[in-house]
């Protein structure tokens, strides 16, 4: 939960301002941040975090 707080932040909202502002692309640079840049890149490191298996030898409670 922490990293999907910490990735939304970071993806989300510094690549929406970076695209709005610094690229100039307005609401069209907020989409492609929330779609390509959020979405994308934390559902990339899922996955590369579930092929580790890592997680199976976390306890829940």
């Amino acid at each position: 939960m922490i990293m999907s707080i910490v990735s939304m932040w970071v993806f989300r909202f510094g690549g929406a301002y970076l695209l709005c502002y610094g690229l100039n692309l307005g609401a069209v640079g907020i989409w492609i941040s929330m779609a390509m840049l959020d979405w994308g890149l934390r559902a990339v490191i899922y996955a590369l975090r579930w092929r580790s298996g890592k997680w199976r030898s976390m306890k829940v409670i």
